[in-house]
């Protein structure tokens, strides 16, 4: 996974909240807040909690990629599974 600032951006401005704005909610500087949204730094945890506080989101929806928690990298899909019989009684005999 990978934090997005473009994300970031988005929820803020789908508040309607200037970068100054979001700034003082949050917990930084102006400057700070405009580097997390350039791709100059990344939020540490305790930012990225604040910042989701703060625009009513999860810390999830800040980032790209795989999803935390599962492990085919697509929220809402239901994991693979086999189509192989799991019953002996099932399965051809070897070598037929």
């Amino acid at each position: 996974m990978q934090f997005s600032p473009d994300l970031a951006v988005a929820h803020r401005e789908s508040l309607g909240l200037s970068r100054r704005g979001a700034a003082r909610v949050i917990g930084l500087s102006r400057q700070g807040l405009i580097n997390i949204e350039d791709g100059e730094s990344v939020p540490s945890v305790a930012t990225l909690a604040r910042m989701a506080t703060a625009y009513a989101r999860t810390p999830d929806d800040f980032f790209h990629g795989v999803d935390v928690g599962t492990s085919n990298g697509a929220r809402g899909k239901a994991p693979e599974t086999s189509t192989a019989p799991t019953d002996a009684s099932q399965r051809s005999p070897v070598g037929a």
